[in-house]
């Protein structure tokens, strides 16, 4: 798959399997009253969750060694309440740190995490589902090559738009600017 990018990425970010340490990081990290949906809580079995393989959390290092943010990539990736298509795909959901948010990087992780979703998963399309209220992420993952599908209420009834990787409508155009993985 071809994953379409408009301008380098700013962070190098590594992935690798979310561990008990950096999970603990993320369940202490507070968003502000516009993404506090996003908090975790400090439950030590919410943290064997995040951790367990099988759910799929990715740990997206920078090069401090820092946690950048992670990703969820699979089904776990999916919004409880909204009805998904037929078809393949592979879902990802992505949450920074939270004092990078407003600092144009949600772009990097985007990016890195499709990228890493590509090689998990080679032969899918990347699908997102994201708060139509949150613009800033819809024009990261248009940026990116994907676009709405259809639109759902998630189970707490919040709008949510689904985005699904069209990478080959950039195909011819946009050879320079892609990077296959």
């Amino acid at each position: 798959m071809t994953i379409l990018h408009r301008r380098p990425p700013q962070s190098m970010l590594r992935a690798t399997p979310l561990n008990e340490h950096h999970a603990r990081q993320l369940q202490q990290w507070r968003y502000g009253p516009t993404y506090e949906r996003y908090n975790f809580s400090d439950d030590p079995f919410e943290r064997q969750w995040l951790c367990h393989p099988k759910n799929g959390y990715w740990q997206f290092m920078d090069e401090h060694d820092a946690l950048f943010g992670f990703a969820v990539i699979g089904k776990h990736a999916q919004i409880a309440g909204i009805t998904y298509g037929n078809g393949t795909a592979t879902d990802v959901l992505i949450g920074l740190r939270p004092d990078l948010i407003g600092h144009h990087h949600g772009y990097d992780l985007a990016l890195r995490s499709c990228q890493h979703a590509h090689q998990l998963f080679p032969r899918t399309h990347i699908r997102v589902s994201v708060p139509a209220a949150h613009r800033a992420a819809l024009h990261i993952w248009q940026q990116l090559g994907l676009f709405p599908e259809y639109a759902g209420l998630a189970a707490d009834s919040t709008p949510h738009i689904v985005l699904l990787e069209q990478s080959n409508l950039y195909d011819d155009a946009a050879s320079s600017t892609s990077t296959q993985v």
